[in-house]
């Protein structure tokens, strides 16, 4: 019976390893976000007027997200907050889970009803590692 437990343990431990060895993944939604310099929240805050209608890349955290079908999120940068507008999930829609990740966007700042918005055309979501000590508490 002592063979049996410990071999339950090992597949057990084995498991949780391959469980827990998921690394960060990248996936992209809509179009392609090119792999230039991102633009600050804050410098588009500032200069809403240069900005205006123009195409940009933004990185950041999730922050909140529409919980109803990822039509929206909030992008989140050292420096500020935005919201990313998907157009009501028209051509895109991103994951409810990814509050957190880290996110590379690329859209049109927008002036709609008197806000600031980035009207989102694609988003690259490189997801938040699973650490399998931390469901421990290790």
């Amino acid at each position: 019976m002592a063979d049996v437990t410990q071999k339950l343990k090992i597949y057990l431990i084995i498991l949780i390893l391959i469980i827990g060895c998921d690394s960060a993944k990248m996936h992209q939604v809509g179009e392609a976000v090119p792999a230039n310099r991102a633009t600050r929240i804050k410098e588009i805050q500032d200069r809403p007027a240069a900005f205006l209608d123009q195409r940009v890349v933004l990185s950041g955290r999730a922050g909140q997200v529409c919980q109803h079908m990822g039509c929206w999120f909030v992008l989140q940068d050292s420096t500020q907050h935005l919201l990313i507008d998907l157009e009501q999930g028209r051509t895109i829609t991103v994951p409810r889970n990814i509050s957190g990740d880290s996110l590379r966007v690329v859209g049109v700042v927008k002036h709609i009803a008197g806000d600031l918005r980035l009207m989102g055309k694609g988003v690259e979501i490189h997801r938040k590692r699973t650490k399998i000590w931390s469901f421990f508490n290790l």
